[in-house]
Order: structure tokens, then C-alpha cells, then sequence
């Protein structure tokens, strides 16, 4: 066993910097999805100034394993979040898409400085983004379907941080936008806005970055969440020129020798 009233399992855990997280699709597991973390015994450095982006992170902690099942260590962890960056400084984390899970965007850990930025998160149990440590920025994030008694955008005793432009299901901290996001399909995940969306031209700008989850140039004010509606796809890249010609070398009847012990001087 596991040694814990949850198993605790994490499929990406995390301790470098300066790297970037994109792409993966993560699903199935116990508790923490991407787990960006390093404790005070083993460390620093602290993972820090990470990017993660354009992932999608579903079907996990106790919504996976509500209670413990024969064959396998359980139940799922209540406390899990799909992206946990912590313990670091400057992770920017933006154009994700978390859903069906026990929490959706978590920072702790004595961490501080993270941009959570334009996610999507869907159907959580306990919390959509809960901040825990220091000067977290918190804008553009769509924060729906929260279950639990607290807030969808929770910040806890002893945290710090900006919150706005950020569209949830009911009142609370942040949540400048209170309504429903219009999203195209839930049921077989299509997070995409439908025309309507309170989340159309509803953010604020962002210099970081100027495309969506799905590579759209995101136009004028950004839209909330991870989807850009009606935005430009990137077109492709332009075709290069073809490499130059390379320069022969020069005949042998220039009468130049170069010796071995010119080139070691």
C-alpha cells in the first residue's frame, strides 16, 4: 500500500526550470497531474520560471477513483490538482484545459510569483484554482461547475495575488464574469465558445503570449479561457529560401601550402 489514506501518484513530477510543458494529454491517475515541486531537504533550486501550456489534464483524483476498488491502491486523492506549480518562482501557466477532477489549478508550497493565465477549468470537486502562496496573478481563466462549499477561485490565509477577468459559476474572488461559458460540447470535452459566450472580448491583453489552446491568434480583447472564439489560424511558415551555393575550394595551382602547425598556433 501506499502507505496514506490516498495513494497519492503523480504521472509528471517535476523539479527543473527554465522548461516548458506542452502538449500532453493526462488522465486516469490519483491525484496531482503535472506536480512541479521540490521540498526544503532536497532542495534548492526550486522549480521555477517553467512554462506549461496547451495540455489537457481530465478524469482524475476521487472523480477517477471515487472510493478504493479491488486491484488497485485508492481511493483518489481529494486534494489533487491537475497543474500544482510550487515551491518555485515565475512558472507561467496558461491555454490549459483541466476537467473532471478533485482541483483544477493549485499553488502551495511556499512558491510565489506564478501567472495563471486563460485556462479553462471544468467540473472540479474541490476548488477550481486555489492560491496558497505568494504574489500569484490570476486573469482570463474560466472557472465552472465548482463544486464544494468554497468559492471557485479560492485564496488561502497568508497568500497573495491579482485576480481579474475571470469568469466562473457563481460569486467570489475574481470572478469579475459570473454566467454560463457556452461551451460547445462538455460531454465529449469540446471546451470551445459558442457564439454568445460571456467569455467573447471579455479579457484583458496579455503580452505573453498571442494564440489560444488550438494555435489561433487571439484578436483584440482576448477571449476568457483557453479557447479564442472566431479567432485566425496561424498560417504556415513561409517557404525558405533554398541554401546558398557553396564556394569551391580554391585550385591547387595557387601555389598556397599550409602546413598542420599553422593551424594548432
Amino acid at each position: 500500500g501506499c502507505g496514506q489514506s490516498a495513494c497519492w501518484g503523480y504521472p509528471m513530477y517535476f523539479t527543473a526550470s527554465n522548461s516548458l510543458i506542452e502538449g500532453n494529454e493526462i488522465y486516469h491517475f490519483p491525484s496531482y497531474g503535472i506536480h512541479m515541486y521540490k521540498n526544503g531537504i532536497s532542495g534548492p533550486p526550486f522549480p521555477s520560471n517553467n512554462i506549461v501550456r496547451n495540455n489537457v489534464i481530465h478524469d482524475f483524483s476521487t472523480t477517477y477513483w471515487p472510493t478504493a476498488v479491488a486491484g488497485a491502491l485508492g481511493p483518489g486523492d481529494p486534494r489533487g490538482c491537475g497543474i500544482l506549480p510550487t515551491s518555485g518562482v515565475g512558472n507561467r501557466v496558461y491555454n490549459n484545459l483541466v476537467y473532471n477532477g478533485s482541483g483544477g489549478i493549485c499553488t502551495t508550497g511556499g512558491g510565489s510569483d506564478n501567472l495563471i493565465y486563460n485556462n479553462t477549468v471544468y467540473k472540479m470537486t474541490g476548488g477550481g484554482i486555489n492560491i496558497a502562496n505568494q504574489n500569484a496573478t490570476v486573469v482570463n481563466n474560466i472557472v465552472y461547475d465548482i463544486g464544494g462549499s468554497d468559492t471557485p477561485i479560492v485564496q488561502y490565509g497568508g497568500s497573495s495575488g491579482t485576480f481579474s477577468k475571470n469568469l466562473c459559476d457563481r460569486a467570489g474572488l475574481g470572478c469579475d464574469i459570473i454566467g454560463d461559458p457556452k461551451f460547445t460540447n462538455t460531454a465529449v470535452g469540446n471546451f470551445t465558445l459558442q457564439s454568445g459566450s460571456p467569455a467573447i472580448n471579455a479579457g484583458s491583453i496579455l503580452s505573453l503570449f498571442t494564440t489560444d489552446f488550438s494555435g489561433a491568434i487571439r484578436v483584440g480583447n482576448y477571449d476568457i479561457g483557453a479557447f479564442e472564439f472566431g479567432g485566425t489560424a496561424i498560417p504556415p511558415p513561409a517557404t525558405l529560401p533554398p541554401p546558398p551555393t557553396p564556394i569551391p575550394p580554391p585550385p591547387s595551382s595557387t601555389g598556397w601550402t599550409f602546413c598542420a602547425s599553422e593551424f594548432s598556433q
